[in-house]
């Protein structure tokens, strides 16, 4: 069993939300919905493995990133199966933010977090990083907040 993770930028939570419904994620809308361009990162989930970055990018403890609010999902069905997550303002921000010649560096940092399993290398984790932070960037400049689609 796999966990699929899709990040996109939508307008609100509530175009966001519509999406868990959507077999394919965010990418494949059914009955003539918005298609979202997404980052499709595999087992790189919302809540740890993003609060791990949280962590790195803030200075803050994956404690102190895991009790904020705003990270609770916008939708949800099946028991979990299948969810919709926002990433938070304060990841956002930090995204947002991230100076592009820093991204090795904190990419290679993430990929020390625990929950990796020992799966990735030093480098490994530089394009989804930089992909992300474009996604920021662009949700950002459209007044848009991103959000993950998970699927088990």
């Amino acid at each position: 069993m796999s966990l699929l993770c899709d990040y996109f930028a939508a307008q609100s939570e509530s175009d966001a939300a519509l999406t868990v419904d959507w077999d394919g994620g965010p990418s494949r809308p059914t009955d003539g919905q918005q298609r979202y361009e997404v980052i499709a990162l595999g087992g790189i989930e919302p809540v740890v493995l993003m609060g791990q970055l949280e962590g790195l990018l803030t200075g803050r403890s994956v404690r102190e990133v895991l009790g904020d609010p705003g990270h609770s999902p916008v939708a949800e069905r099946g028991g979990g199966e299948r969810l919709v997550i926002p990433i938070g303002e304060r990841l956002e921000g930090a995204l947002v933010s991230l100076d592009e010649t820093r991204v090795p560096e904190i990419a290679a940092s993430w990929a020390k977090a625990e929950e990796f399993w020992g799966r990735v290398g030093p480098t490994d984790l530089v394009t989804p990083l930089t992909q992300l932070v474009a996604l920021a960037q662009r949700a950002r400049a459209e007044s848009q907040h991103v959000y993950c689609w998970m699927s088990v």
